[in-house]
């Protein structure tokens, strides 16, 4: 099959230069980018006129698991807010229908506004299973949107992975939590779904999750990242979001996640750091050494107060950057334009030195070559380049966001909110156009799911009830690790007005 498109203005290769050409398409792949190609009878003609074409966005950190909290929370930090999103005890199991539906409420969202790769870090409870892991890979699959799926792994019982807790609980919630999960029964699970779903190159591929290195065991991290090794997957983990961690680090290990990381041997081009908020210059160079990657989630890194990012640190050192949004409940929506947007923006008033800020180009290779990098599919998508697979997004350039048409990145990033996009095509096909999702039946999916809600909030009420009672135990874990001095600060206030100060949430 061939498509001819013709008199587009395309954002072409790695550095995202804009100029007006035709593109000849050849089943997936993009075949040949020049002024012009002449039609024959065996190509399907796409006239582009008026249009900018660009290569298809990269949401390269969500969890999908998170869809049916879009919502739900407000004013509450990572760890409290995990009790209720990630709730400890008293929470599923759930259909697979639910979790394939649930799936496609994010994933249709994203592909209307122009996301063609995803990279997934699901959760599933009360343990991961195949049949989970089948929902999600078909509910992306049946779109039709490339698909980088993780299960959130860890072998640590939650009591065990945050500072303090441990001396903190009483002994009767202690023993109602299960014994933590077994290593070589997720490894085979593991075994399994890369056996069935990752395809090198193809729509779906398997990322490796140990969740974050404080809540891994290092014998059970580092069997994780042997696999990845094994079978050259990615690996995907959080580190550093909030200050809680930066001291989780000090007191589980006597120095930073980061050079615990490095010091296991599992911090190299394959690993994406995910938050990468609360580290300093060392840990940042330790990245940069290593090629690692780092996921970074504005909108979800303010909305539950974590912090900021120090961006141009990490962007002097070198460090890749890919954008994420996170999941649903952190930040509401899977907007990468939002992503993009905030990311311009807030790193503009860390510093005065304007040189250092993002620049628009920057911060769409992020959103773009850097998620493919991070999903180690950097050969094959996130950018416009004859023999990559044509994953590529058209804008009508006679909307309000393009008129009158400057520069067209800065457009893309400060002005356009996914309203322009008139035709999404993903590995040749069109999956989009007007507006309209041409492979499933997006009104029928959102009823299913709407029928479904009342039994799954009936439900959640016994996890919300545990949560609360929770909720004094951790705010305890928050506030003492917020008094603790780490001579670091990623929060926008003057931290002495916490730091040493212990009761800071009463006064």
């Amino acid at each position: 099959m061939k498509t001819l498109i013709k008199n587009a203005i395309v954002i072409c290769g790695n550095e995202m230069e804009a100029r007006k050409t035709d593109l000849l398409i050849e089943d997936e792949n993009i075949r040949q980018i020049a002024d012009h190609i002449e039609a024959d009878e065996s190509m399907t003609v796409i006239d582009a006129t008026d249009q900018l074409i660009a290569p298809g966005l990269c949401n390269a950190h969500l969890h999908s698991d998170e869809n049916l909290f879009k919502g739900m929370t407000d004013n509450l930090p990572l760890e409290l807010w995990m009790l209720y999103t990630y709730p400890t005890l008293k929470y599923g199991p759930f259909s697979k229908r639910l979790i394939y539906l649930r799936t496609m409420l994010g994933a249709m969202e994203m592909i209307k506004h122009g996301v063609t790769l995803v990279q997934d870090d699901v959760s599933e409870y009360p343990a991961a299973t195949m049949e989970g892991t089948d929902a999600v890979m078909e509910a992306y699959s049946d779109l039709g949107m490339r698909a980088s799926v993780t299960t959130n792994l860890c072998d640590k019982q939650w009591k065990d992975k945050l500072p303090y807790l441990s001396d903190i609980l009483p002994k009767e919630v202690k023993a109602a939590y299960p014994p933590a999960a077994k290593p070589e029964e997720m490894y085979a699970l593991l075994e399994q779904m890369i056996a069935k779903w990752h395809k090198p190159g193809g729509m779906t591929n398997v990322v490796l999750a140990p969740v974050a290195p404080q809540r891994c065991t290092d014998n059970f991290f580092l069997g994780m990242y042997e696999m990845a090794e094994k079978y050259d997957l990615p690996i995907h983990t959080h580190v550093l979001e909030t200050k809680m961690q930066r001291v989780t680090g000090q007191e589980f290990y006597h120095t930073t996640l980061v050079r615990h990381m490095k010091d296991l041997g599992v911090l190299s081009d394959r690993t994406t750091i995910v938050h990468c908020v609360w580290v300093d210059d060392e840990d940042i160079r330790l990245l940069a050494d290593a090629k690692a990657n780092v996921a970074h989630n504005p909108a979800s890194n303010t909305k539950l107060g974590s912090g900021i990012l120090p961006y141009a640190k990490l962007r002097e050192a070198g460090v890749s950057m890919a954008l994420g949004t996170d999941g649903m409940s952190s930040n509401d929506n899977q907007s990468i334009f939002e992503a993009m947007k905030i990311c311009a923006l807030l790193h503009k008033v860390t510093t005065p030195d304007y040189t250092k800020w993002p620049k628009a180009r920057e911060v769409f290779q992020a959103a773009t070559l850097g998620g493919a990098r991070s999903t180690r599919r950097i050969n094959h998508t996130g950018s416009i380049e004859e023999g990559k697979r044509a994953d590529l997004v058209f804008y009508d350039l006679n909307t309000t966001a393009f008129i009158p048409q400057n520069d067209l990145l800065n457009h893309l990033v400060y002005c356009e909110n996914g309203e322009s996009i008139v035709r999404v095509m993903v590995n040749g096909k069109t999956v989009v156009k007007d507006g309209k999702i041409l492979t499933v039946d997006e009104k029928a999916m959102l009823t299913e799911l709407k029928g479904m809600l009342d039994d799954f909030y009936e439900k959640y009420k016994v996890t919300k009830e545990w949560a609360d009672q929770m909720f004094p135990y951790v705010q305890q874990v928050y506030e003492k690790s917020y008094t603790q001095s780490t001579n670091l600060n990623r929060l926008s206030g003057d931290d002495s007005q916490w730091v040493t100060v212990p009761g800071f949430l009463r006064k």
